[in-house]
């Protein structure tokens, strides 16, 4: 569905409400602009003195113009056709924190035209556009700590939340990062030896002389419980998870 380059703004708008968050108030833009066949981006933010956000513009995705950052590329030595999907269009809006009123956020639209054609149609190839709440954030991170795959999450958030545009790529960025942050600089081997010492799980490591791990034993402790009360007869499953030996 596509409408004229020139559009107002109608009056059933999230414009004149007001927001206890700056997540939420951001949300009802994006949400808007969906709607009515753009995707908004933030592209500048300020902080008060004690770090938080106090007011954020927002524009239209294709605001703006490109910039070549390699200046020793021209158009006469660039290889690669490129694109850009900006075209300097000039929408743009803020989104205001109230002064002596942490809770109250406001929107003020400062420029309601566009210079492109708006359509609603696969919206989900803007980034911007998938940008996950920190509700359905955690929803990743339960999920995946329970073996759900991105496929089954990306189901789960379309069904809570029918308005997002969630791809399963989304998913597998949103695990790398909870993945890193967890990690936090190690590397895995050493996250998990770091987890053995805080459970107070039993294991003897072995490292060549690089400092690489070559064999690593360990036991739950309700493991070593049976192994003391039952020591007569040991099972050893040597096939775990390989089809080597069938």
């Amino acid at each position: 569905m596509e409408s004229s380059a020139q559009q107002s703004t109608p009056a059933d708008t999230p414009f004149d409400a007001t927001y206890s968050t700056l997540e939420e108030a951001e949300s009802a833009v994006q949400l808007y602009a969906r709607q009515q066949g753009f995707i908004t981006s933030r592209f500048r933010s300020k902080k008060d003195s004690q770090g938080f956000f106090f007011k954020v513009w927002l524009s239209c995705v294709h605001g703006g113009k490109y910039k070549n950052t390699r200046p020793y590329v021209t158009e006469e030595t660039r290889q690669r056709k490129t694109r850009t999907r900006k075209t300097s269009c000039p929408w743009s809006a803020t989104v205001n924190r109230d002064q002596g009123a942490d809770s109250i956020w406001r929107i003020r639209v400062t420029e309601d035209n566009h210079n492109h054609l708006l359509s609603s149609e696969n919206l989900s190839r803007f980034p911007s556009a998938r940008h996950m709440t920190s509700d359905e954030l955690e929803l990743v991170e339960d999920m995946s700590k329970s073996g759900a795959t991105p496929k089954v999450i990306v189901g789960t958030i379309r069904r809570r939340n029918p308005e997002s545009l969630v791809i399963t790529r989304d998913i597998y960025n949103a695990c790398q990062k909870l993945r890193n942050q967890q990690l936090n600089g190690r590397t895995s081997i050493e996250a998990l030896l770091d987890d053995f010492v805080v459970s107070g799980i039993k294991h003897t490591v072995e490292k060549n002389e690089e400092g690489h791990v070559v064999r690593l034993f360990f036991a739950f402790p309700g493991s070593l419980g049976l192994l003391n009360e039952f020591s007569n007869v040991l099972l050893l499953d040597s096939t775990y998870k390989t089809n080597r030996y069938v």
